[in-house]
């Protein structure tokens, strides 16, 4: 047994290398503001740290980033209204993804508003997307992800949840 330790420089650049078969990010430019003025903010929910620091490098020229690993750290973050967009991964250790994106569904009938969610998983089939979908999610990104894919997805929830967006 072994591995390897490759220190990745910050920003994108390290990113595109490490995905070859991605087209180039600068097709999408960035970074997008709210309503506001400020960054939006985007919730990644994913156990597996390695993902979450890749989908977070991806991002960080286009939104705030914030990695949890666990659903339950989620719900409380979301209801906080934090976030302009959630990226959701299937399986988390305490709540399945499809099971945690109703959850948030059945809390906005209550507490009103919408927060865009992505669910990011490496379930590929029509049949999947359909099941995301289903349960409220607002699209569905397969892993492995290519980045533009990725920050398309992000930057049309967030233009749909009327933020200015006029740079994504």
């Amino acid at each position: 047994m072994f591995w390897i330790s490759v220190p990745l420089a910050p920003g994108l650049d390290a990113v595109r290398s490490a995905n070859a078969n991605s087209a180039p990010v600068d097709s999408v430019a960035g970074p997008p503001l709210r309503s506001d003025g400020g960054q939006p903010r985007c919730l990644v929910v994913e156990d597996d740290e390695h993902c979450g620091v890749l989908v977070e490098a991806v991002l960080r020229d286009y939104c705030h980033v914030d990695v949890l690993t666990c659903g339950g750290e989620a719900v409380s973050a979301i209801e906080r209204g934090e976030y302009d967009v959630v990226l959701l991964d299937l399986d988390l250790p305490d709540i399945d993804g499809l099971e945690l994106a109703r959850l948030i569904r059945q809390r906005e009938l209550i507490s009103g508003g919408h927060t865009p969610i992505i669910t990011v998983t490496a379930a590929a089939m029509e049949a999947d997307r359909q099941r995301c979908l289903d349960a409220g999610a607002d699209d569905h990104v397969t892993k492995p992800f290519n980045i533009k894919v990725l920050v398309q997805s992000v930057c049309k929830q967030l233009e749909g949840a009327d933020r200015a967006m006029s740079d994504c």
